[in-house]
């Protein structure tokens, strides 16, 4: 019995340290993405990043696991935009913005839809991969794409 008792101690012990990780990892992410909202210009949603539930269905629709960067990105921010830069992600909701217009380019399925309309099956260019998701693009036609 003191064994058990024993075992279950030592598993208790383990998975406090890897909590206490797991809390470090995120205050070292955190520490980064706020280094990102002093930069000039930088927008991001207003209200709290993207809902669990669009990311969920962001990965069903385009049928991939996003990595937990990204999605901790995307809880966070949603999408990003600043002086000469941005990361594509989940745009405001409807209710959150009078005119959400303003950052449909920052939309991520919709950049990820476009790219492929605009480069599967056609000659002369290399197909738009099949799973993964464009989360930047830069003068000349190309984008990031993150898989």
């Amino acid at each position: 019995m003191s064994n058990e008792i024993t075992n279950i101690m030592s598993l208790a012990e383990k998975l406090e340290k890897l909590e206490k990780l797991e809390k470090l990892e995120k205050l070292e992410k955190l520490e980064k993405l706020e280094k990102l909202e002093k930069l000039e210009n930088f927008e991001c949603r207003k209200i709290k990043g993207a809902l669990q539930l669009q990311i969920e269905n962001l990965e069903e629709k385009f049928k991939i696991t996003l990595p937990e960067p990204y999605k901790f990105f995307l809880e966070q921010y949603g999408f990003c935009l600043w002086l000469g830069g941005s990361v594509k992600g989940l745009v405001p909701l409807e209710d959150e913005y009078e005119d959400d217009e303003d950052f449909k380019d920052d939309d991520v399925v919709k950049a990820t839809k476009y790219y492929h309309q605009r480069y599967d099956n056609k000659d002369g260019y290399q197909s738009v991969p099949q799973y993964g998701l464009v989360i930047k693009s830069y003068d000349g036609g190309g984008y990031y794409f993150l898989f």
